[in-house]
C-alpha cells in the first residue's frame, strides 16, 4: 500500500430504548424516563417515534441513569403520548495510517 492508498471504514452502531415518559411532540429540550438501562452518547443523532406516525428528531443532550435529556430539532406530529421508542445512531469513522 503507498502513502497515497487509504482505506476508510463507516461503521454504524445503533441503540434503542424505551420510554414510558408522557411528552407532547414538540421541539426543545424533553427529558424521557427510559425503562431500562441503556447508555446513549451525548451528541449522538436520535429519533423518538410512538410507532404511529409521530416523532421527534434530535441529538443526546444529556443522560444520568434512567433519565435520557434530548434537544429535539424537528417533529413530525403534534401529539402527546406516553410510549417511546428511542434510536440513536453513530457513525464511527476509521482512517488506518497505510503502511508503505
Amino acid at each position: 500500500m503507498t502513502a497515497a492508498e487509504v482505506i476508510i471504514a463507516d461503521i454504524t452502531a445503533y441503540i434503542q430504548g424505551n420510554s414510558t415518559t408522557s411528552l407532547a411532540v414538540g421541539t426543545g429540550s424533553k427529558t424521557f424516563t427510559l425503562t431500562a438501562s441503556i447508555t446513549f452518547i451525548v451528541g449522538m443523532s436520535v429519533v423518538a417515534s410512538d410507532g404511529s406516525g409521530n416523532s421527534m428528531t434530535g441529538t443526546v443532550a444529556s443522560q444520568s441513569g434512567l433519565s435520557l435529556v434530548l434537544t429535539i430539532a424537528s417533529v413530525i406530529g403534534s401529539v402527546t403520548h406516553a410510549t417511546w421508542t428511542i434510536v440513536g445512531t453513530n457513525v464511527f469513522r476509521f482512517c488506518p495510517t497505510p503502511n508503505d
